[in-house]
């Protein structure tokens, strides 16, 4: 019990290798109770997820629930809910949003009939996210019910990332203000908690926010604080998601070179932890800087790459390839008419 607890307070402080380290323990210690094990290896997966060793986590996840196949307790039944719903979690981490949604629904069902209010407020939040970004603003239900589960559950960390996920909900509806006030309320809870690791991605939403309205001076403070806070945190993947939008913002403000410095590291990365859509992200930001000096043909040749992996879930990039291929065709256009 005492090396259980001693990982939950080193993860909160950021201090990954020792978490699991502190978990290994538990783990010698725990014998042959399989719900007790099974606790303990979704805890270990989540510390991997958290890590970005996300194929890891999720064969933990997986690890668990086969320990609990054969349990029929009520405390079986509250665990395997858990490691349904951090398996949800992990899939929507990897982009694999109709994957992630699929796992969420099977997640709720099984927290309802386990009673477990957590493992149902992660389903619902996942199924939220996941139905935000396949199906638009349409609707917010879901993360309103995560809401209100964990503020009856007391969960400030959980609060404050439902509300990052209800502000990008409000952004892309276009309610810009409202967009706002819930990531700022999401970031300064984690900040006040002293959740810094758990800050870094509503203080990133923020960014993106000011960047969308082109307030690129605030954009550009709000992007690289966040980068500082991310490496003071040791959390990479808020590093990478960073840098790419700084990428963003350069093109936006024709600084190519510095742009095109920022790339080869984080499609590396995005790559290496197999987050696909944010490799194309990326490859599109390199499209845009290859279009903005003047080689049309080469950002055409690197859109059909693109369009032909941004498949499944990754429809939602289809507008933008778009808009890159209508200005790559139009500068393609102007030089004809030069000649």
């Amino acid at each position: 019990r005492v090396w259980r607890e001693l990982s939950i307070l080193r993860e909160r402080a950021g201090l990954f290798d020792a978490a699991k380290d502190a978990l290994r323990q538990a783990l010698a210690l725990c014998g042959e109770d399989r719900v007790a094990r099974a606790e303990l290896i979704c805890m270990r997966g989540i510390l991997k997820d958290r890590t970005r060793s996300f194929s890891a986590a999720i064969r933990d996840m997986h690890m668990g629930q086969k320990l609990l196949a054969r349990e029929e307790s009520r405390q079986a039944g509250r665990c395997r809910a858990d490691l349904m719903a951090w398996a949800a979690n992990i899939r929507y981490g990897q982009d694999r949003l109709e994957r992630a949604r699929a796992l969420a629904i099977e997640a709720e069902t099984e927290a309802r009939n386990a009673g477990n209010e957590a493992a149902l407020a992660r389903a619902l939040s996942i199924r939220g996210s996941a139905d935000l970004m396949l199906e638009g603003p349409e609707d917010d239900n879901a993360l309103l019910s995560a809401l209100d589960l964990y503020e009856s559950l007391g969960n400030a960390r959980m609060q404050a990332n439902v509300r990052s996920n209800l502000g990008i909900f409000c952004a892309i509806a276009g309610q810009w203000t409202q967009a706002a006030e819930w990531m700022q309320a999401a970031r300064d809870s984690f900040l006040t908690a002293g959740d810094d690791s758990s800050a870094v991605f509503p203080a990133l939403d923020l960014a993106e926010m000011l960047f969308k309205q082109r307030q690129y001076s605030q954009a550009e403070r709000a992007i690289q604080d966040t980068i500082r806070l991310a490496r003071a945190n040791q959390i990479e993947e808020g590093v990478d998601e960073g840098e790419l939008l700084l990428a963003q913002l350069y093109l936006a403000q024709d600084n190519l070179e510095s742009a095109q410095a920022l790339l080869p590291r984080i499609e590396q990365s995005f790559s290496a932890t197999g987050q696909q859509r944010k490799v194309l992200e990326t490859r599109l930001v390199s499209a845009g800087i290859t279009s903005a000096k003047g080689d049309f043909e080469g950002a055409l040749a690197l859109l059909d790459g693109i369009a032909a992996r941004a498949v499944d879930d990754l429809e939602s990039l289809t507008p933008t390839i778009a808009l890159q291929r209508a200005i790559a065709q139009s500068g393609l256009s102007r030089l004809s008419d030069a000649e």
